[in-house]
């Protein structure tokens, strides 16, 4: 019976309004598109990334600034229920875990057989990209850099600036939606893993961008207004998983603060869905999803797109 059923209240103290430091936002990702019309041969360049999907829903105005908006009411609500280890949050009466897998087919994300090993301290390389896309004067990369360097290169018709097009495209989308952070530069790691567009869809980037989101989360138990990565993802998750919300209409910026809690005994509500069966009577759909079955799954979710 719900009446039963242990949900925690969101306190109404003010350390749940408090701003999250360096959230995901699609946001600035959508103002950087506003107004674009790709050209064919940038759109044939930015189809070789594994974010064509996204970059052209909001290209083509499916997804506005509007339906992209996430508060961080709720954002901080979903990260304290956090378990402590392992990507495991608890909802309702239940503890449950985001994979690589969930948060790939959210985002429409393919997967590659290459795993990312970035460096600890990367250094700008020597390449024409990395200088057209550091900051001038300097050795450094930041999103204003990168906006600059858009701006020039959309505008040109040659074959190079239209691998420039989708190299930028690729490394702001990454900068401000999956791996934000409270630092203004853009990490030099980046460069490697974009550059050749004949790779560019080779790497793991769903285990590598879930991998980073979970080490925040234990990296910021204590503080967790500080904590950086797909804080969006999160939210996009969330809805997915409990099937109740469009996560790519809802605006929780106009949801009450109890929303989250009503969200949560619907989980509870719903006893078939494969979370809310015992691990060993689960479909094999967690960790267990191999990349044949992830990617039928994501064709399935692009040809919608």
């Amino acid at each position: 019976m719900l009446s039963s059923v242990h949900v925690y209240p969101i306190p109404t103290s003010s350390c749940y309004v408090v701003q999250i430091s360096r959230r995901s936002s699609f946001q600035s990702f959508v103002k950087l598109l506003k107004d674009i019309k790709f050209t064919t041969l940038q759109k044939e360049k930015i189809r070789k990334t594994p974010f064509a999907n996204l970059i052209f829903v909001v290209v083509d105005e499916s997804l506005t600034e509007a339906y992209l908006r996430k508060s961080n009411l709720h954002a901080l609500s979903l990260i304290r229920r956090y378990e402590g280890s392992g990507g495991r949050f608890n909802l309702g009466t239940k503890s449950v875990k985001i994979t690589a897998q969930e948060f790939a087919l959210v985002f429409g994300i393919p997967y590659g057989p290459n795993r990312i090993k970035p460096t600890t301290k990367p250094r700008m390389p020597e390449t024409r990209f990395a200088y057209k896309v550091c900051v001038q004067g300097g050795r450094i990369m930041t999103n204003s850099s990168l906006k600059e360097y858009f701006q020039i290169a959309v505008k040109k018709k040659d074959e190079e600036s239209a691998n420039d097009v989708a190299r930028v495209v690729t490394l702001y989308l990454i900068s401000t939606v999956f791996l934000p952070s409270t630092a203004s530069r853009v990490s030099w790691n980046l460069i490697e893993f974009i550059e050749d567009l004949d790779k560019i869809s080779s790497y793991d980037r769903a285990i590598f961008f879930t991998n980073e989101l979970v080490k925040q989360l234990n990296d910021n138990i204590e503080t967790p207004a500080s904590t950086e990565g797909c804080i969006i993802g999160l939210l996009y998750w969330l809805y997915n998983l409990l099937d109740v919300l469009d996560p790519l209409s809802v605006n929780d910026s106009e949801l009450e603060a109890t929303e989250l809690e009503k969200v949560l005994l619907r989980f509870v509500e719903v006893p078939e869905d494969d979370h809310g069966k015992p691990e060993d009577e689960q479909d094999k759909n967690g960790d267990d999803l191999d990349h044949d079955d992830a990617n039928t799954e994501l064709q399935k979710e692009n040809e919608i797109l």
